[in-house]
């Protein structure tokens, strides 16, 4: 939804607490190996490096662990009678088939989930929404001042990191498609 009251409300579907999470932090701690050729063993680590791309390997170990470890498609949230907002799926409901490795979110969905995982990780995610689509973005560095919405796009895009989540989900099937 693009409605101010609604946009408020988004973080507090970020839950960097639910037991999904923490296992899916540990599991991308082995991509996160792998990427750094066994350098950073965990998020941790990483996180008290001096490397300027810590930022960026954290979310690349996510994403490449989504990309590659779990099956997850994209499929629109089921209808609802509220015609100014969607259903947001929790991450239990993204990762609904952990033995399978299958999950199926939209745009916000996934982004959630990315900003629990960061979140969890001690990172500072950012969600961005443009025109109806929900993205992930994370601080560089802590940021100094808190804010519910940010506006200012230069300093976004100079600050932070900026990841599409749908990039990891395995696109639409024709009977997916939006009703």
């Amino acid at each position: 939804s693009q409605e101010e009251s609604h946009r408020l409300t988004l973080a507090s579907f970020v839950l960097p607490n639910h037991p999904l999470i923490k296992l899916v932090e540990s599991e991308a701690g082995e991509t996160l190996k792998q990427i750094t050729g066994g350098a950073f063993d965990s998020f941790h680590v990483l996180l008290q490096s001096n490397r300027e791309d810590r930022v960026e390997l954290a979310m690349k170990a996510f994403y490449e662990y989504f990309q590659s470890k779990w099956h997850l498609h994209y499929k629109y949230e089921y209808p609802s009678f509220e015609l100014s907002s969607q259903k947001v799926r929790l991450p239990h409901q993204v990762l609904s088939d952990t033995t399978g490795r299958r999950g199926q979110g939209t745009c916000i969905d996934l982004s959630l989930l990315l900003a629990a995982c960061l979140e969890h990780a001690f990172l500072h995610p950012l969600l961005i929404i443009v025109d109806a689509h929900a993205m992930i973005a994370c601080w560089r560095e802590e940021p100094i001042e808190q804010k519910q919405i940010i506006t200012d796009k230069d300093k976004i895009l100079n600050e932070c990191v900026l990841v599409e989540c749908t990039g990891y989900a395995e696109g639409r099937d024709a009977e997916d498609e939006m009703p």
